[in-house]
């Protein structure tokens, strides 16, 4: 409804001047309106942290593998000195 009203005083605005309690409810829409919007983002980034979190990193099993390949592969058997 405040985005209604919001885009209401809007395009009164293009064809008169508003009044000071106009101007006055449009300001206290439109804060409240960003204050929701920035509320529902920083809802958002934390619910995908979340799912990322209790899903574990599809790359994080692969990177464990590899490094445990080449931790097999850089062992050296045995060391011969002159032949013996």
């Amino acid at each position: 409804m405040a985005r209604e009203l919001i885009a209401h005083f809007d395009k009164e605005q293009e064809t008169r001047v508003l009044t000071q309690d106009e101007c006055a409810i449009h300001s206290q829409f439109k804060l409240m309106s960003l204050g929701l919007a920035s509320l529902a983002r920083t809802i958002a980034r934390q619910r995908a942290r979340l799912r990322f979190l209790r899903e574990g990193d599809a790359n994080t099993r692969f990177f464990h593998l590899q490094a445990c390949h080449r931790s097999r592969k850089n062992i050296i058997p045995a060391i011969l000195h002159d032949g013996a």
